[in-house]
C-alpha cells in the first residue's frame, strides 16, 4: 500500500502522464494523500492488455524494465530514446518472466560502496523517474511536455530555512 502511494507521489513530481496498474483495482482509498489524482491511473487486467494500451497511446513507446539483469544498462548512461514506460516488479521477486519478455530495454541503478543488492520498489522508481527527467529535460531530447516547476515559496520556513546557517545572519 505504502509503495504505491510513494510511487504515485514521485510520478506526480516527475511529470509522469499516466500509471498503468496490472491486476486488481482496489488501490484508491489509501492513495488519496499521496498523489493519487495528480496522475491518471489506468487499470489493465493483464500485462498484454497494459502493453497494448501503452502502444495505443504511443506506437513507438519503449517499455523499459527496472531490473538487475546482465543486459541492463546503467541508469547513469541514460539509455533512453523518446516515449518510455517503466516497468517495476514486486518487492520480493522483481520482474516476472512475462514482464521481462514484454520489455524492450532494461536499466539498473548503479550502487557504490557495499551495495544492498536492490532498493525498495518505491525508492527505485523515484530514482529512475528522476534520472529520466534529467535526460528528457535536455533540449536535444524533446523535454517532458511540461515545464519545470518554479522553486516554491514557503509560507512557513522549515528545514535549513528555519534557522540561520553558519556565516549568515537570521
Amino acid at each position: 500500500k505504502n509503495n504505491l502511494g510513494l510511487i504515485l507521489r514521485s510520478a506526480a513530481a516527475f511529470g509522469v502522464r499516466r500509471i498503468v496498474l496490472v491486476g486488481r483495482e482496489g488501490f484508491k482509498s489509501f492513495c488519496k494523500k499521496s498523489g493519487q489524482g495528480a496522475v491518471p491511473i489506468q487499470h489493465a487486467a493483464t500485462l498484454p492488455e497494459a502493453i497494448s494500451f501503452l502502444r495505443g497511446l504511443h506506437s513507438d513507446i519503449k517499455i523499459c524494465g527496472v531490473e538487475i539483469l546482465p543486459e541492463a544498462a546503467s541508469l547513469h548512461q541514460m539509455p533512453f530514446s523518446g516515449a518510455t514506460a517503466f516497468m517495476v516488479g514486486n518487492e520480493r521477486g522483481g520482474l516476472t518472466r512475462e514482464q521481462i519478455q514484454a520489455c524492450d530495454t532494461f536499466v539498473y541503478i548503479p550502487q557504490f560502496g557495499g551495495g544492498v543488492g536492490s532498493l525498495n520498489v518505491a525508492c527505485a522508481c523515484s530514482v529512475v523517474l528522476y534520472q529520466f527527467t534529467v535526460w528528457a529535460s535536455q533540449p536535444k531530447n524533446g523535454g517532458l511536455g511540461v515545464d519545470e516547476d518554479v522553486c516554491p515559496e514557503m509560507t512557513k520556513l522549515h528545514g535549513a530555512g528555519s534557522f540561520p546557517l553558519k556565516g549568515t545572519t537570521a
